[in-house]
């Protein structure tokens, strides 16, 4: 089985459980809107783009294999930038 993302299709189904537990530890609404990878090919393209009625959050779907210590330091930094973005407390957010 190939580790890359298909060039052929939307990702949202990989990336909307993502965006389902960030609305509900955050109380957003963002819902997809376009597959930003699929409709703009002549350059690269986040895989989606997701909104709600303020604002617009672009999803980057990456892999994490090795080492293992870097996916715990990317997830800290995940959740940073998620508190910085949402307002919300490290303690609201998932550790996982």
């Amino acid at each position: 089985m190939a580790c890359l993302p298909s060039s052929s299709k939307c990702e949202w189904q990989e990336i909307r459980i993502f965006v389902e537990h960030l609305n509900e530890t955050t109380s957003s609404n963002f819902v997809h809107k376009r597959c930003l990878d699929i409709e703009i090919r002549d350059s690269k393209q986040p895989e989606v783009l997701c909104s709600d009625r303020e604002r617009e959050l672009t999803i980057e779907r990456k892999t994490f294999l090795w080492p293992p210590e870097y996916a715990v330091n990317a997830g800290v930094k995940a959740r940073i930038y998620a508190a910085e973005l949402f307002g919300v407390e490290g303690d609201q957010m998932a550790t996982t």
